[in-house]
């Protein structure tokens, strides 16, 4: 008997090799089929499928973060020169043949780089330096920094909850598409690498890095000097986190100094120097959003909220970041600028509130539910935008290469 199954074992060996290879290539066969449909869409689902399959969490988060900044960029490339965008590249294509102590501080095109804010300015000299002035390359260099720190914060908020590779995954989509405004990255340009500077800080600290933390909000300042009051708002609430028992009190006590202090700017010099500029609104649906999701946040994370540091220096950040802006409301201009710093808390408060609903065991479903809303309000936003793309999210995932020959 023994021997019977001796002589078999090589059988049921080559068997199963040969049912293997035979997977191995029918798979291999339908994932070309389906990269001549969609390449983008092939590529997408290999990478995740080798991430899913490898069971890292943080990896799988970087992985999908990268997708997400590459389709970013490749739509950013295409975009068309308007707004702020058209000072940004003229500024850029000077910086090839101009010493950066010659550039700042001097007007050009009605705009002066100031010599507080040097680090984008030397960032994109380099760039163009590199390139020889070329608009999509900065647009790709610009985008790349800015979703590459938001993608970092994302998926380390997300690790900080011993999330899996798909919790980790989705949370770090939502995060990414609803987070920062993806058609203002080529528009505050310095403001929304500001943005992504203060919110990889805000996870450092809430992992008690310190000294990163820091360097990550000096950076910050110096990209954007407004970046000062976010700053602010993250060192004091981390200074106030263990003052009180009551967590609403320092809350509280956070949002009225913060409040105070932008009566103050405006009082002592922002009406004057903000006075019948109006560069556009914040939509009364964008706000509504960010009441509901500051709402599910201290809801979902009330009883995790204590025993997950990044989540408590999140909480303590809300009161600093919002008081600011309602003391600016007065002021359409100020308050679309400082606006966008609230934009990396709901990109983290969404890592957060994903990664709760994920705990159940309809996370697949939920979690597809999840990405679709996330890309439906992407979508939403870039139809409601003024600016043009010559290339959009959807024609990359529909070119084919075997319509393009027919114009498809």
């Amino acid at each position: 008997m023994a021997r019977i199954l001796t002589n078999l074992a090589p059988e049921r060996g080559t068997v199963s090799a040969r049912l293997t290879g035979t997977r191995f290539v029918l798979g291999a066969s339908l994932l070309v089929a389906f990269a001549m449909v969609s390449p983008a869409l092939a590529a997408i689902a290999s990478i995740l499928l080798v991430v899913g399959i490898a069971r890292r969490p943080t990896l799988a988060g970087f992985v999908v973060a990268a997708v997400i900044t590459a389709l970013f960029a490749w739509v950013n490339a295409t975009k068309h020169i308007q707004g702020d965008w058209v000072w940004y590249t003229e500024h850029y294509r000077v910086l090839e043949y101009t010493p950066l102590i010659d550039y700042l501080g001097v007007g050009y095109l009605g705009v002066s780089a100031e010599p507080t804010e040097p680090l984008f300015y030397a960032f994109a000299q380099v760039v163009s330096v590199l390139s020889g002035a070329s608009v999509p390359v900065l647009a790709v260099a610009v985008t790349t920094v800015i979703y590459g720190l938001l993608g970092c914060a994302c998926v380390f908020a997300a690790r900080s909850f011993r999330a899996g590779t798909w919790s980790t995954s989705v949370a770090t989509i939502v995060g990414m598409t609803a987070g920062l405004t993806f058609t203002l990255s080529t528009q505050l340009v310095r403001q929304e690498i500001a943005a992504g500077l203060i919110a990889v800080a805000i996870v450092a600290a809430g992992y008690r890095r310190w000294p990163v933390s820091f360097l990550l909000l000096t950076a910050a300042v110096l990209t954007h000097n407004s970046a000062a009051i976010p700053a602010a708002g993250l060192v004091v609430g981390v200074l106030l986190r263990g003052r009180f028992r009551r967590r609403w009190l320092r809350i509280g006590l956070i949002g009225v100094v913060f409040y105070a202090l932008g009566r103050f700017y405006l009082a002592t010099g922002g009406d004057a120097a903000y006075a019948g500029q109006n560069n556009g609104s914040i939509s009364p649906a964008v706000i509504a959003l960010d009441v509901i999701v500051v709402v599910a946040f201290m809801v979902v994370t009330r009883r995790r909220v204590g025993a997950n540091p990044v989540a408590a220096v999140v909480l303590l950040c809300i009161p600093a970041f919002y008081g600011f802006v309602l003391g600016v409301a007065s002021e359409p201009l100020p308050l679309l600028r400082m606006y966008f710093f609230v934009e990396i808390l709901r990109a983290l408060m969404l890592v957060f509130i994903c990664i709760t609903v994920l705990r159940s065991r309809w996370r697949l479903i939920l979690g597809i539910g999840l990405v679709a809303a996330a890309f439906f309000y992407l979508a939403l936003r870039l139809a409601q935008s003024p600016f043009v793309y010559s290339t959009t999210l959807l024609d990359i995932v529909r070119w084919s290469p075997l319509f393009a020959p027919l114009g498809g």
